[in-house]
């Protein structure tokens, strides 16, 4: 199993902790005084995205799907076998992709509804 990337968990730990940090050296700051350099935003940060270990085994899937297609030619006889092969490829890959999101998208929900507030537990 190929896995990258981080999980929800690990993500929420280092949001909270840059957080964490910005918060400290705000207030290390006298508010009298400007800081020397002015704080901006990098221009190239992107927020990290559960689904980006997806993304990765979906471009993976497909190279080694390309590189199927190519050998199969010298490998297997006849037409039908060879759609046969790919096919079977396709479907696991499908059902590997599937499985996945689906364990992603369920730690998600899980962790949403541990941070929602309840209503009417009043």
């Amino acid at each position: 199993m190929i896995t990258t990337g981080l999980s929800v968990w690990a993500i929420e730990r280092r949001k909270r902790i840059a957080l964490l940090v910005s918060c400290m050296v705000m207030n290390a700051h006298n508010e009298n005084e400007a800081p020397s350099v002015p704080h901006q935003e990098p221009a190239g940060t992107v927020i990290s995205n559960p689904f980006d270990a997806i993304k990765l085994e979906l471009v993976i899937i497909l190279a080694v799907g390309v590189a199927l297609l190519l050998v199969q030619f010298f490998f297997i006889d006849g037409l039908a076998r060879q759609f046969l092969v790919l096919a079977v490829y396709g479907l696991f890959s499908a059902a590997w992709l599937i499985f996945r999101v689906t364990k992603i998208m369920r730690v998600y929900a899980r962790y949403r509804s541990d941070t929602e507030p309840r209503h009417g537990a009043e």
